[in-house]
């Protein structure tokens, strides 16, 4: 007999509707149910393909315009997203052997996954800004410095401000107003 457990995929629905019908082992309208649940399952498919495919779309791509306000709210949720998934990683970890290293490749997919989306952010910031996303390279450049420098002593701290100043001007200035050559 049919178990919901058991049903996991839409063809699988299906064939197994089909079946029993032909087996005389359920009447057509119990068929039709599970036809039903089917065709729920598969929406809801769509459903995560479409959510998918929104988040690359808005943290991976590296195509049109990003003002400032979604720049800080999404560089927040991939940092979140990215660090959760390295915690996620811990557990392996402990575990030793052949579960270290699924720890490891967690925390390599955290950090592409950090490294990228910070990179598409950046680059359609710039886009937004009226430039080339490759001035993302200096700025990113400028930023690891900032990062390195801002833990020394005070005179390299304050040696180090510039570095600050360019990722302020990257993450507050506004963006051109009319469109521009990357879009609207």
């Amino acid at each position: 007999m049919w178990h919901d457990g058991q049903m996991t995929t839409i063809k699988a629905l299906h064939d197994q509707a089909r079946r029993a019908v032909a087996a005389g082992e359920a009447k057509p309208r119990y068929a039709a149910e599970y036809l039903a649940k089917a065709a729920k399952l598969g929406a809801t498919q769509r459903q995560s393909a479409k959510a998918i495919g929104n988040f690359i779309e808005r943290y991976l791509s590296f195509e049109g315009r990003l003002a400032r306000l979604p720049f800080i709210g999404r560089n927040v949720f991939i940092g979140v997203l990215a660090a959760a998934l390295s915690m996620a990683s811990i557990p392996f970890f402990v575990q030793g052997g052949l579960w270290w290293w699924v720890g490891l490749l967690d925390v390599v997919v955290a950090l592409a996954l950090l490294g990228v989306g910070v990179a598409s952010l950046s680059v359609r910031r710039f886009h937004d800004l009226g430039f080339s996303g490759y001035h993302a390279i200096w700025v990113g450049v400028a930023q690891t410095g900032w990062g390195l420098l801002h833990y020394g002593p005070p005179k390299v701290v304050l040696a180090a401000l510039p570095h600050a100043a360019i990722g302020a001007w990257v993450t507050f200035w506004a963006g051109n107003a009319a469109a521009n050559r990357f879009g609207e």
